[in-house]
């Protein structure tokens, strides 16, 4: 006969299985804790510190963050510094309180930025007031008159100071009344494409157009000015000619009615003004060029079918138009070209348009690029080019420049207002790159050195700050955690870790609830011995 074993002859065999239990489950919660910190640095948000007080600094320049030192002389007192910064202070304020009404010549935006140096080489015998612009942009087409000591202003007004700041921040009448906001103008870029585009309505109705001598034609036409804006924009060129460009509606046929009793009426088709913005039919026109990156100014001759000759454009006020042509805003130039028959040869085809039958087109065409870039067509480079390019690459240098710093603002915007997400390295390294540009061009514009090309230095540098800005912005590792809030990642860890941490964390109170019974059956058991 056996006998009932007694309690405490299980306790040693307890407290045993017990210390193994427990030694098992410490183990567990033991890896799970020495990998909390590389669970945490493999996970954690990456956030590089960004220089936010360099920032400041620039915003704070606002809005001019991009000072121009304007070096001029002047064979008379009756200019001054005073007077001009006066000037200046004066049209600011008219600006401010009459921004739609603004009719000054003058790009004050720009003209607020200037630093004016003056000095003065008196002359008694001269009549004429002159003021010597040091010019500062040395391309290579003006560098002999740059260096035989500046460019000669004469000042015939009787407020020198706004002649002068006219000359020196020219502003075309199209665009005085919203400050060159143009609508029309296209966004600057240092690399710019030009497609010029042959586009005949059918060439199955005869007398078509096969080819144009465009290479030949832009030569003679356009590379005068494409080279006075190579400090601007680097240009490439497209060519490209289409046989069939319906148009998205039919023109509408009259007849005008003939001085000469002895002719018929002539037949005219015309298309309303109204209706020239959906005349490009890029449904079935291939005008897009999916290579480039850069931005794309096209260039269209349109050649209508013999039985839509002569096409021409109705003006608002019931005129025609005499050129045939119009600007797409921000897109490009169409020219409506209508070839002109050869009576004697009913069935002659032109064939080959020849560089004399482009003279007109590509007339068109250089004043319509020179207004999409945001640069008047009167006069241009006929007077003082110099002066010109110079006030244009200012007014591109200021507009990049605060582009350049509202890009900026906007991902130190984000980073504050969005606690995930990332900034790594590369995105560090962009932005630093991008404000140490801005810096590099200020500073290149107070160099005293003026054999250099300063201002075509200062422009690629804000370019450069532009485009590093511009990528930042655009960095896809800042938007890669930036649609996985906390959310999202409670969805994620909760099926990951809770069949993980739920049976541990059982086991874990059973064991600690076992070890305070027995151990309290311990404490009762050794009182009842010592009874």
């Amino acid at each position: 006969m056996t006998s009932k074993p007694s309690s405490t002859y299980h306790l040693p065999y307890l407290q045993q299985t017990f210390d193994v239990r427990i030694k098992i489950i410490l183990s567990f919660w033991l890896v799970i804790i020495l990998s909390l910190p590389v669970w945490w640095q493999t996970t954690k948000i990456e956030r590089k510190p960004l220089p936010k007080s360099t920032l400041e600094h620039w915003k704070s320049l606002q809005p001019c963050p991009i000072r121009f030192p304007i070096h001029l002389t002047s064979n008379s007192k009756d200019l001054t510094i005073q007077s001009l910064n006066e000037e200046i202070n004066k049209l600011s304020s008219k600006l401010e309180s009459q921004k739609y009404k603004y009719q000054d010549e003058i790009d004050i935006i720009t003209a607020r930025c200037f630093d004016f140096d003056l000095d003065y080489q008196l002359d008694s015998s001269s009549h004429d007031h002159i003021v010597t612009y040091n010019h500062e942009a040395l391309s290579n087409s003006h560098q002999t008159s740059s260096r035989s000591g500046g460019i000669p202003i004469r000042l015939r007004s009787k407020n020198p100071s706004k002649e002068l700041l006219k000359k020196l921040a020219p502003l075309s009448r199209s665009s005085v009344s919203i400050q060159g906001k143009d609508s029309r103008v296209v966004k600057y870029s240092a690399n710019l494409k030009l497609i010029f585009s042959l586009m005949n309505e059918d060439i199955t109705k005869s007398d078509d157009i096969l080819g144009w001598e465009i290479k030949e034609s832009i030569r003679d036409h356009l590379s005068p000015v494409l080279t006075s804006l190579s400090s601007l924009h680097n240009f490439t060129f497209e060519t490209q000619i289409s046989h069939y460009s319906p148009l998205t509606s039919q023109p509408t046929e009259l007849h005008e009615m003939s001085d000469n009793p002895t002719k018929e009426n002539q037949k005219l088709f015309i298309i309303e003004e109204d209706d020239l913005k959906a005349f490009i039919n890029e449904a079935d026109w291939s005008l897009g060029s999916p290579v480039s990156m850069d931005p794309v100014l096209h260039f269209v001759l349109y050649i209508p079918s013999v039985e839509h000759r002569p096409f021409k454009i109705r003006r608002k006020d019931g005129s025609l138009d005499r050129d045939g042509s119009f600007i797409r805003p921000q897109w490009g130039s169409v020219v409506i070209y209508n070839p002109e028959r050869n009576t004697n040869e009913p069935n002659h085809s032109t064939s080959i348009l020849s560089v004399k039958e482009l003279t007109q087109p590509m007339q068109i065409f250089r004043s319509h690029l020179l207004n999409l870039l945001g640069i008047s067509d009167k006069g241009f480079g006929l007077k003082s080019p110099s002066i010109e390019i110079d006030s244009i690459m200012r007014r591109r240098i200021l507009e990049t420049s605060l582009d350049s710093i509202n890009d900026l603002d906007v991902i130190f915007n984000l980073i504050d207002q969005q606690s995930n997400m990332r900034v790594g390295s590369d995105v560090q390294k962009q932005v630093r790159d991008s404000l140490k540009a801005l810096q590099m061009a200020q500073d290149e514009l107070k160099t005293k050195n003026t054999m250099i090309n300063k201002l075509t230095s200062s422009i690629y540098l804000i370019n450069l700050s532009s485009s590093l800005s511009s990528k930042a912005v655009f960095n896809p590792t800042m938007l890669s955690l930036l649609y996985f809030p906390d959310e999202h990642k409670y969805a994620i860890y909760t099926p990951l870790f809770g069949p993980i941490f739920v049976p541990l964390l059982v086991c874990l109170i059973k064991e600690l609830k076992g070890f305070f019974s027995r151990r309290k059956l311990k404490q009762n058991s050794l009182k009842e011995k010592k009874e």
